[in-house]
């Protein structure tokens, strides 16, 4: 199990800064949901901070969300990652989520 929020594709979830939660939290698609994971990536070795790692979720991003943002109706959108802290990118974990978000 990972210990961070990590989501597989088709995953939904609600998001902190645009629900009533501490950490985002999967929820059943058929209710209502913040966001929508659309692809996973892995962080390349020898990043050095977090601003590294956020540049780096962002570009390993751009390409799954114009994909999702083509296919995608339903109101607007926009990509996000789910942050990997700092102190497991250290311990050797790598995955990240991207994700779909309404925009707020």
């Amino acid at each position: 199990m990972i210990p961070y929020p990590y989501f597989t594709p088709g995953t939904c979830f609600q998001v902190p800064r645009l629900s009533n939660v501490q950490q985002p939290t999967a929820v059943p698609c058929e209710q209502p949901h913040d966001a929508e994971s659309i692809a996973n990536a892995d962080l390349p070795d020898g990043l050095a901070d977090l601003p590294a790692i956020f540049r780096t979720m962002t570009d390993l991003c751009k390409e799954p969300t114009k994909q999702a943002l083509a296919r995608t109706t339903g109101g607007p959108r926009h990509g996000t990652s789910v942050g990997l802290p700092l102190e497991f990118y250290q311990q050797g974990m790598r995955g990240i989520t991207c994700a779909l978000t309404f925009k707020a």
